[in-house]
């Protein structure tokens, strides 16, 4: 089941955004947050998948919640709820470390779990191939030593399988 840390100002949209993804069977939390600190308290009593945050509240924007959070040893990724305008601001975000930003429209809502989880499961096998690419470069690396070692007439290895 994935975990879902719904970041919401107003009270009143919380039901709203948590009914589409407990249908779609996963657990939605929801905080109404005033501040960052806010956020932080939540992300320090549970462990959450994903956090599902508005772009802008009156007292922080998106950017400012990727700061506060990169700032934090946390590393739960973060999709932005957008009404309309901040789209222009997605790319910028992504590089900030954003999974994305998707419309907060009447329409969009009940597509709203499929949206977020496809880019949530994207980004883990994103994830899993960058380690993947990491560990063959360090096989092919260990291979041509072992290679260059065997010419020269022999190899040692230590305990930890590691050359010598």
């Amino acid at each position: 089941m994935v975990r879902i840390l719904i970041v919401e100002h107003k009270k009143g949209e919380l039901k709203h955004l948590r009914k589409p993804f407990e249908s779609a069977g996963c657990s939605a939390t929801n905080v109404t947050v005033t501040f960052l600190k806010d956020v932080q308290s939540a992300l320090l009593n549970a462990e959450y998948d994903l956090i599902l945050s508005d772009f802008r509240t009156p007292h922080f924007t998106g950017l400012e919640l990727l700061q506060f959070l990169q700032s934090q040893p946390i590393s739960t990724p973060v999709v932005f709820l957008s009404d309309g305008g901040e789209n222009t601001k997605a790319g910028a975000l992504s590089g900030q470390g954003a999974l994305g930003i998707v419309p907060r429209t009447k329409a969009h809502i009940p597509d709203l779990p499929t949206t977020v989880l496809h880019l949530l499961y994207d980004s883990r096998f994103q994830r899993k191939e960058t380690a993947l690419q990491a560990h063959v470069a360090e096989s092919e690396r260990r291979y041509r030593m072992l290679f260059e070692r065997a010419r020269e007439g022999g190899c040692r290895f230590r305990r930890n399988r590691s050359l010598a």
